[in-house]
């Protein structure tokens, strides 16, 4: 094993699904310790023997001195939202310390939604004998895996790509307040579809349209019409910077419930959206397919990773986004603490990280044993209408 301390900073929806998930792969650390700065979140979990310490990961004194108390080298699996990663980063790489985080960052004291701002802010290098894992989990994360795997089987000699990731979340749940069940964080949800300008590649171009929020438009799954978004997300931007990808974006549809919400004000969807108590039943698909289409041959593959609510809360008490959410950053742990990766220095996302034959076995067993299933998806017939660009900036 490379790491003998494990520690995990933010304890909302993600981090906790994580910790009930994780049990085995945490369990191959000597030490773990669990960070967050709202104390009633640092509650006790069954099964793990847990080290907890209440604080801001941005406070620079706090995070030096976790570092100076805990045995060393460690894993940091940075689940913070909002907070400047780079920031943290800096930091950490001054300690026998590998580093983790899910999503872009924020920068400090300095309010920024747009991707083709956050992501070179995001993924700026810093200097570390550790890994920085940048942007991980289902997506961003695991789909560009999934993408680079899917480009790799189409043996296109001069290889051009169009790469579509599609999300359809059809959690609902009966809540007793009148809320809107949705399956994380509603703060980091209103962002990304009410604040979040829409973001997309066409034709290697960046595009960004030029106000805030994002634009609707059609998915079609098995022919049925599902209103959806382009929303700005990372692993667009990481996967249009592979070799030979042509166009890349993110197709987000929820419950009908919700998508009236995004219709509204931000303060009322914030009012309106909760994420359901870990004893509250809930149901519904959640889906993530990523279609690639080689633009010469013109062939197509698509794959799905459909995970059902009610079955995983049942099983585990987690919905099916802290499930395959938790399950990818699992894959990612145990890869920097069981395979080589935890040796090898780099600042990377999964879009740009060298992967060799005997790192595919690697990754494929570990989906396997993480109960991380893709499937053809040729039935969904994912496509999107059409739509125009007349209000949209290139970058």
């Amino acid at each position: 094993m490379n790491f003998k301390t494990f520690v995990i900073a933010g304890l909302g929806t993600i981090g906790s699904g994580l910790l009930r998930l994780g049990k085995e792969t945490v369990d191959t650390f000597e030490y773990l310790v669990a960070v967050d700065r709202n104390a009633g979140k640092l509650t006790p979990q069954p099964g793990l023997n847990l080290n907890y310490r209440q604080g801001n990961i941005e406070n620079v004194d706090f995070l030096r001195n976790l570092f100076k108390d805990i045995r060393l080298p460690a894993l940091f699996v940075n689940l913070c939202s909002g907070v400047d990663n780079v920031r943290i980063r800096k930091i950490i790489s001054q300690f026998d310390v590998a580093y983790i985080d899910s999503c872009a960052g924020g920068i400090y004291q300095k309010p920024e939604y747009r991707f083709t701002r956050l992501m070179p802010y995001t993924l700026q290098k810093t200097e570390s004998s550790y890994p920085h894992w940048l942007c991980w989990g289902i997506n961003p994360g695991l789909v560009e895996i999934i993408s680079r795997r899917i480009m790799e089987r189409s043996g296109d000699r001069e290889p051009s790509f169009d790469v579509s990731i599609f999300e359809y979340d059809q959690l609902h749940a009966d809540l007793n307040d009148s809320k809107i069940a949705v399956g994380w964080s509603p703060e980091a949800l209103v962002e990304e579809v009410m604040i979040s300008p829409s973001f997309w590649v066409r034709g290697k171009k960046q595009m960004e349209t030029g106000e805030p929020g994002s634009r609707k438009t059609l998915a079609f799954w098995k022919g049925k019409p599902v209103l959806s978004r382009i929303v700005g997300h990372e692993d667009v931007w990481n996967i249009a910077n592979l070799n030979g990808v042509n166009s890349a974006e993110f197709v987000y549809a929820l419950d009908p419930r919700v998508m009236e919400a995004f219709e509204g004000e931000t303060d009322d969807a914030l009012c309106l959206l909760k994420v359901p108590d870990a004893d509250v039943p809930v149901f519904g698909m959640e889906q993530v397919a990523v279609k690639v289409k080689a633009s010469g041959s013109g062939k197509e593959e698509m794959l799905v990773w459909a995970v059902d609510h009610e079955d995983v809360w049942r099983r585990h008490k987690v919905n099916a986004v802290q499930y395959q959410t938790g399950k990818s950053l699992l894959l990612a742990i145990s890869l920097l603490q069981r395979t080589r990766y935890g040796r090898l220095p780099l600042n990377c996302c999964a879009a740009d990280l060298p992967i060799s034959g005997q790192d595919w076995e690697n990754i494929e067993q570990m989906m396997t044993a993480l109960d991380i299933c893709w499937t053809d998806a040729a039935a969904l017939a994912l496509r999107t209408a059409p739509f125009e660009d007349n209000f949209c900036v290139s970058t």
